[in-house]
């Protein structure tokens, strides 16, 4: 499901969280507050994509909301200074993708007080611009699930 463009002033998330079967969620400028709680449901959800917020400055993941997510996406959220609170309840996702927010927050990420939350995500993908260069930078969290078994040779 995908919400595009509503800029809705009431959060959508109470009223579509409990959707049974819903595995991907991408909301693209769909609301215009500043905080966006994701405090239960999503049972099912594995791709939730956050994009365009203009003025959101905060995400908070209650324990046991979206157990079974493995792609978190944030894009395109320039108030948004620090990773989603409690992104370390989500122990399934495999891979994080941060573009176009700001540096404060990248850098965190990349080493700063928010990399500890991220260690147990496999792939982790920034994109940001600096003086008119875009960057691309991939890296794993120390204890990765996916692991690179070494090749035997015969």
């Amino acid at each position: 499901m995908y919400l595009r463009w509503s800029r809705l002033e009431e959060d959508v998330l109470p009223h579509i969280q409990a959707l049974p079967n819903l595995e991907t969620l991408g909301l693209f400028n769909a609301y215009v507050g500043k905080k966006l709680c994701f405090s239960r449901g999503f049972i099912k959800l594995k791709d939730l994509v956050l994009s365009s917020f203009p003025v959101l400055n905060s995400i908070a993941i209650e324990k046991g909301a979206m157990p079974n997510l493995q792609l978190l996406s944030i894009a395109y959220c320039l108030e948004l200074k620090a990773l989603p609170q409690g992104i370390e309840f989500l122990a399934n996702v495999e891979r994080l993708t941060l573009s176009s927010v700001p540096m404060q927050l990248i850098e965190s990420v990349r080493g700063g007080m928010d990399h500890p939350k991220v260690q147990h995500i496999p792939e982790i993908h920034l994109h940001y611009e600096r003086e008119n260069i875009w960057y691309h930078k991939s890296f794993s969290g120390i204890h990765s699930r996916k692991r690179i078994k070494p090749h035997k040779h015969l």
